[in-house]
């Protein structure tokens, strides 16, 4: 499993520089995350990057 930025949704240079025009502009940016959140199905299953995900792999 994979918690890393996709480029398909940019790249971390992009998202800085998204980050830094939104602060020129006075805009505050805040960012939320929800790691290992499993839904407790028991089932196998394929991780946003494509990365296969079970809860052996989610780690504790």
């Amino acid at each position: 499993m994979s918690h890393r930025l996709e480029y398909r949704l940019g790249t971390r240079e992009e998202f800085a520089d998204m980050v830094a025009s939104c602060h020129d502009a006075g805009v505050d940016v805040w960012a939320d995350a929800v790691l290992d959140h499993m839904t407790g199905q028991g089932e196998p299953g394929t991780g946003w990057a494509g990365t296969p995900c079970t809860h052996d792999s989610a780690g504790p």
